[in-house]
């Protein structure tokens, strides 16, 4: 009989005894039902790594703790304790207690040496230079502190000056003399003032667009040599749109730029208030680039066009007169208005003045219509009577003359140096011989001098216009002094280029080169040059100081 049958049989009977279970404990159950999960060897490498950091940090901070409690409060020293002590120096005469206490800090000093001979008030005496001499250390210290300190960039004063600049733009607009509130006026220390007492250099703030670096001369040159004159005109749209410029305009003394911005701050030119300051100084060159020429002043005598009393030359037939001078107004646009009304005048009539008169009465510009003493009315009626005599624009007769019987003599202005106008034919070396016999000898004729002026527009850096014009000077050698001056005046037109300004001084060169030459008078050209070069030469002097751009200046130069 198998195994399993007898067990089957066994529990089937029901005399034998029931055997009582034996309970499992509910780890092996656990263990039965999920199963044991075994760790790996990184597992428990990584438990034992992070139980003995956790162990060894709380071991720090116990430590770090027992450290900084040692310096809190110091307590007198027990025998068998382990707390910091400090150190200190316990004299004989100290108690116990007086250990604990603070040690106020203190600088050594060594003592000086003392003789036996020496008395207390000398070694006190010493002992006070010693404290002087640590002094003057303290000093060398603090100082040798600032000069380490970094300097101030040339970048943030750029910008600090930009920043005035906009500051004092955004104060004033200063256009027909309308300031914001709580303004006065324009500032008067400057959009640029950097605080320099010797400066002579002004900023000019609003001006006028249409006013230019000749009109600034002429109205601030009233109060002494300037040494420069610059306006900062407008490169981009933007800027023309503002309807306003700024320049600079320097003195050759410091009193002279101060009483220029006396006058002129807040004064109206052409419609806009000007705003002047002091401004960044500027090197000053030999000579100043503008004098103002200041007529002296007329005494009022009642006379038309307060004309002036002329003794005359001492003589039996002398007899004095009144004259009237006329000289050209110094500002262009004057000028330019003057000539337009002349011509709307000559078409128009009287009627035409008449109008003008009562619509720009108010206008500035026109002012010379009511003051019949001013130069500019007097340079108008004279033009006036000219054109109507049959005059024309740049040449009339210089000769004084009466407008009516009875009157003043009138004396015209100096005639141009060149005939701009003269669109007739040129006139060739037979009607210069036809003209010559009716002048004095030594002297050029009417159409030689014409001659002369085309030459000498004509002149450029070719050789062949500079031998033409040599040629003409060396032909007319009698005539040396006028040719001489003529030309001289050439150079020393302001408003001629600077190219134009040399070719001519090539055109004086050749000509002191072939004045040797067998011809007759020729030699008188060295004598003529003499007396006017220095003079010529001051004016390229004073236009190679007023160039600001070092390459500019450097072409110049050669």
């Amino acid at each position: 009989m198998s195994e399993k049958r007898m067990r089957e049989e066994r529990s089937e009977s029901p005399d034998e005894p029931i055997r009582p279970f034996k309970s499992i404990p509910a780890s092996k159950l656990q263990a039965f039902t999920v199963g044991i999960q075994k760790k790996t060897a990184y597992q428990r490498h990584k438990e034992e790594a992070d139980l003995k950091k956790k162990q060894e940090s709380e071991e720090a901070a116990k430590v770090y703790a027992e450290f900084v409690a040692s310096f809190e409060e110091p307590k007198s020293y027990k025998l068998g304790t382990t707390n910091f002590i400090k150190s200190g120096t316990l004299q004989p005469r100290d108690t116990a207690d007086d250990y604990d206490k603070p040690i106020a800090k203190t600088i050594f000093k060594p003592m000086p040496f003392v003789r036996a001979s020496d008395s207390i008030s000398t070694v006190n005496k010493t002992t006070a230079n010693d404290n002087t001499d640590e002094d003057i250390d303290e000093q060398k210290a603090s100082k040798f502190k600032e000069s380490k300190t970094p300097k101030k960039r040339n970048l943030d004063t750029f910008l600090e000056e930009i920043k005035k600049g906009q500051e004092g733009r955004g104060r004033s607009d200063g256009k027909n003399g309308v300031y914001p509130k709580n303004t006065s006026g324009p500032d008067d220390t400057g959009s640029f003032d950097d605080g320099d007492p010797n400066t002579t250099n002004l900023y000019v703030g609003n001006i006028n667009p249409t006013v230019t670096e000749t009109g600034l001369c002429h109205e601030f040159g009233k109060y002494g040599p300037i040494a420069s004159v610059k306006i900062m005109w407008p490169r981009t749209q933007e800027e023309r749109d503002k309807g306003k410029n700024c320049g600079f305009v320097s003195f050759m003394s410091r009193e002279d730029a101060s009483q220029a911005i006396k006058h002129l701050d807040g004064k109206m030119l052409d419609g806009y208030t000007m705003r002047v300051g002091w401004g960044k100084a500027v090197p000053l060159p030999a000579q100043p680039f503008f004098v103002f020429d200041k007529v002296q002043e007329t005494v009022k005598t009642g006379l038309p066009f307060n004309a002036q009393i002329d003794p005359g030359v001492g003589g039996v037939n002398s007899r004095p007169r009144a004259e009237v001078h006329v000289t050209k107004p110094s500002d262009i646009q004057v000028m330019r208005i003057i000539h337009r009304m002349v011509e709307r005048v000559i078409k128009l009539g009287p009627v035409f003045e008449l109008a003008i008169m009562e619509k720009e009465k108010d206008n500035p510009k026109f002012r010379f219509l009511f003051d019949n003493m001013s130069p500019e009315h007097i340079y108008y009626r004279w033009r006036l009577y000219s054109m109507l005599q049959g005059d024309t624009k740049s040449r009339w007769l210089d000769e004084p003359f009466q407008m009516f019987e009875g009157g003043p003599w009138w004396i015209p202005p100096e005639l141009p140096l060149f005939d701009e106008d003269d669109l007739g034919p040129m006139f060739d070396t037979d009607d210069e011989m036809a003209d010559q016999d009716n002048i004095t000898k030594g002297t050029l004729g009417h159409i030689a001098r014409q001659r002369l002026g085309v030459l000498l527009r004509k002149v450029t850096f070719q050789r062949g216009t500079i031998a033409r014009t040599m040629a003409f000077a060396i032909d007319h050698a009698d005539a040396a002094s006028e040719i001489v001056d003529l030309l001289c005046k050439s150079i020393l037109i302001p408003d001629s280029p600077l190219s134009v300004k040399l070719a001519r001084l090539y055109l004086v060169s050749d000509i002191l080169h072939n004045s040797s030459v067998h011809v007759s008078n020729a030699w008188k050209y060295r004598k003529e040059f003499e007396s006017q070069l220095p003079m010529v030469f001051d004016h390229f002097n004073s236009i190679y100081r007023s160039i600001n751009a070092r390459l500019k200046a450097e072409q110049v130069r050669v």
